[in-house]
């Protein structure tokens, strides 16, 4: 099982991948008002928007200032260009893009089963 720390938007990490492979990515951030932070973990294809990842079905999703959540790869994911987007927002109304207020993405190559 690989393990990823988040980072900040801009630092680029790529890795190639196989089918069936789980990642734990641990993810931490504060509040500066002292609100519970909900995290959303997105995997997009090559063509999709991180900008506009909250349009897509999240992968997972957990709540608090620390938290693990884990991916497991699929044969819909195969491609030289896939994107996992962490996303967290606070529990306000109010956000600073869309529905979340910061995030980190990270960069995969997943190759097709060995044996189809």
């Amino acid at each position: 099982m690989l393990r990823e720390r988040g980072v900040a938007f801009g630092k680029l990490i790529f890795r190639r991948l196989d089918v069936g492979d789980e990642l734990i990515f641990e993810l931490e951030a504060t509040d500066p008002r002292g609100r519970d932070l909900v995290w959303k973990m997105y995997s997009l294809p090559e063509n999709g928007v991180s900008m506009m990842v909250d349009t897509w079905p999240p992968l997972g999703e957990a709540t608090g200032s620390r938290v693990r959540i884990g991916w497991k790869v699929t044969e819909h994911e195969v491609g030289e260009w896939r994107q996992v987007v962490c996303t967290v927002a606070n529990a306000g109304k109010y956000h600073r893009v869309r529905s979340w207020d910061d995030g980190c993405m990270f960069y995969y190559a997943i190759n097709p089963p060995r044996h189809p």
